[in-house]
């Protein structure tokens, strides 16, 4: 027979500039694909209940960092990756000598 059993877990959730996220809703997602929700305060901290296992932080469509919860564990503190750096979609320009083809100079001739 499997018991299961929760531990109550709190931190705290940093931004890249480790400074606390307060008002933010996010995720930790088990390794089946499960969501269990938690909210940080005004000051950035949370607690929520999580079975012993390991998980992904889920910040909107991010995942961030892995945690790993056990019977002795308590305390974590979180740290919100910073985004990825967008690449702005560009147009290749022909390379000198590549698609070139001469122009006519002048008008046409008859």
């Amino acid at each position: 027979m499997i018991t299961r059993f929760a531990v109550l877990i709190s931190g705290v959730l940093l931004n890249p500039m480790d400074a606390p996220m307060p008002k933010l809703r996010f995720a930790f997602m088990s390794g089946a694909g499960m969501l269990i929700w938690a909210m940080t305060d005004e000051n950035g901290t949370f607690s929520v209940n999580l079975a012993p296992g390991t998980y992904r932080v889920r910040i909107g469509p991010e995942l961030g960092e892995q945690v790993t919860v056990e019977e002795s564990t308590s305390k974590v503190r979180l740290h919100r990756r910073a985004p990825a750096a967008r690449v702005p979609a560009t147009v290749p320009t022909p390379h000198e000598g590549q698609n070139d083809f001469p122009l006519p100079l002048g008008p046409p001739r008859a």
